[in-house]
């Protein structure tokens, strides 16, 4: 009977997309070994989202040093008898892991959250579009790409759905799991001509006065229902963490916010890059409405979405993790 921790938790700045991963994989887990007993270790705002997908929360409490974070998760780990630790923390350093490393059986840890010199792990996930491209110096077993990407049960369904691009994209959906970009998306927007309609996920609280009596903008809370969301549009507009999400449905995407895997996608045709938020090119704009109005570009862009993910990704690395773990 594995038991299991997750040392990971939602942050105000960078949004629930870490936590989300895990509570991914932690599903992917039970579901391939009911057995496993799973804890999560985090932040108090975490617990009722860690409860609704059915797993213990242990609240760690505020831990502004790592050090803190590392003698707190240390001593949770060893009152709840934990063999095996996923650690998803950009704040962990070599020492944070190093430490852990010798106080499981197991420790896997994100490498993606954070680059350093050495990964004192047993295992090494990285679900990028750009995993590849990195250099992890590791020991210990490497999960990288795609293959392993982390799709919430609710995504199950449409393991077989592909969207089919109309003339004119229409339907278009906004939503950010890290970061929340969603004004600077309403903004670059509500300059484009033409009909659309516009469904924004966001908890903002500029956002209602930024799309005011526009009728093309419909706003909403973030929250459930992102599958069948994704499902019923036409083209997404997300963050480059988000991508896999998108991609499951072969959906036309464009990303909004600098980072390497921004730029992978836009090199190889897998996403328009409109650019860092707080400040997004006109230029992007201009791209944005001719892609909207291209479905010859929107059919390229969706057979190599298809090509990325399967849906199967939890089940694939929580299958591995279980492996490596009985067999150490």
């Amino acid at each position: 009977m594995p038991k299991i921790a997750f040392r990971a938790e939602s942050d105000p700045k960078t949004g629930a997309w870490r936590l989300q991963r895990c509570l991914a994989l932690a599903s992917g887990l039970k579901e391939s070994d009911p057995s496993c007993e799973i804890t999560f270790l985090s932040h108090a705002r975490d617990a009722q989202a860690i409860a609704r997908c059915g797993f213990a929360h242990a609240q760690l409490g505020d831990l502004t040093l790592t050090s803190w974070d590392l003698d707190a998760t240390a001593e949770k780990v060893g009152e709840l008898g934990a063999d095996m630790l996923v650690v998803d923390r950009p704040a962990a350093d070599e020492g944070f892991l190093s430490s852990l490393a010798g106080k499981v059986k197991t420790l896997a840890a994100f490498g993606d959250s954070v680059r350093l010199k050495s990964y004192a792990a047993h295992a090494l996930i990285d679900p990028s579009i750009h995993a590849h491209l990195a250099e992890y110096p590791c020991d210990g077993a490497l999960f990288l790409g795609t293959e392993f990407a982390l799709l919430p049960p609710e995504f199950d369904e449409f393991q077989e759905f592909r969207c089919a691009n109309p003339e004119k994209a229409r339907r278009l959906l906004v939503y950010f799991s890290g970061q929340d970009h969603a004004l600077d998306a309403v903004r670059l927007l509500k300059s484009l001509p033409g009909q659309f309609s516009a469904t924004v996920l966001s908890d903002g609280e500029e956002l209602a006065r930024e799309i005011g009596l526009d009728p093309r903008f419909n706003s909403m809370r973030n929250e459930g229902n992102l599958a069948r969301r994704l499902a019923a549009c036409d083209f997404a507009i997300t963050g480059p963490e988000s991508l896999c999400e998108p991609a499951l449905f072969a959906l036309p995407t464009a990303l909004i916010g600098e980072s390497p895997a921004s730029d992978y996608a836009a090199k190889n045709g897998l996403a328009l890059s409109l650019g860092a938020a707080g400040g997004l090119d006109p230029q992007g704009a201009m791209s944005l409405e001719a892609l909207l109005s291209d479905k010859q570009a929107r059919d390229r862009m969706s057979a190599r979405l298809s090509e990325l993910v399967d849906g199967m990704g939890r089940f694939r690395l929580a299958e591995e993790l279980l492996e490596l773990h009985r067999g150490k």
